[in-house]
C-alpha cells in the first residue's frame, strides 16, 4: 500500500513553479530557442537532454538571468517576471551550478564565491560585509562553519 500524501504535498505538486511560454532566443542568424514552452511543477526534478547545440545551455542561462529572451514570457508561481541579471533570478531562488568550475587563483574563497553573487547596498556598490555574512551562512548550512 502506498504511503498517504499530505494535503500540503499534493497542493505543492499541483503548483506550477516555473512556466515558459513561447520563448525564443537568437544569436545573430542562429536561432537557439524557437517558441519553447513547458511547465515545471513545484517540488519536481527535471533534466534537459539534447544534442550539442540544442539550446539547453541557452535555456538555463535565460532562467539564471544571464541572458534575456527575444520573445516569450517566464512566469514564476504564476507571476510574469523578467530576469535581466543573475541577481534578480537569485531573488526568486534560481541559481545555477555550472559544470565548468572556474576559480580565480589570486582571490580568496569568499571573493570567488562573490563573483557569482555579490550583494550590493542601496547605492549599488558591493557590500563586502553582507557578502561575508551570506557566505558564512552558506558554510554554516553545509556544516562547514569552521572553515
Amino acid at each position: 500500500m502506498a504511503d498517504p500524501v499530505s494535503i500540503e504535498a499534493a497542493q505543492q505538486a499541483s503548483t506550477v513553479a516555473v512556466s515558459l511560454n513561447l520563448i525564443s532566443k537568437s544569436f545573430g542568424a542562429t536561432l537557439a530557442l524557437d517558441n519553447v514552452s513547458f511547465d515545471i511543477q513545484a517540488g519536481s526534478v527535471h533534466a534537459l537532454l539534447g544534442e550539442n547545440g540544442a539550446g539547453k545551455s541557452t535555456l538555463v542561462k535565460l532562467l539564471s538571468g544571464l541572458i534575456e529572451p527575444d520573445r516569450g514570457t517566464i512566469q514564476l508561481l504564476g507571476q510574469s517576471v523578467r530576469l535581466p541579471q543573475p541577481r534578480r533570478a537569485h531573488r526568486y531562488g534560481i541559481q545555477t551550478a555550472f559544470q565548468e568550475m572556474t576559480l580565480v587563483g589570486d582571490l580568496t574563497v569568499l571573493e570567488n564565491m562573490l563573483l557569482a553573487y555579490a550583494p550590493v547596498n542601496a547605492l549599488g556598490l558591493i557590500d563586502r560585509r553582507g557578502g561575508e555574512r551570506a557566505v558564512s551562512a552558506h558554510f554554516t548550512e553545509l556544516g562547514m562553519a569552521d572553515i
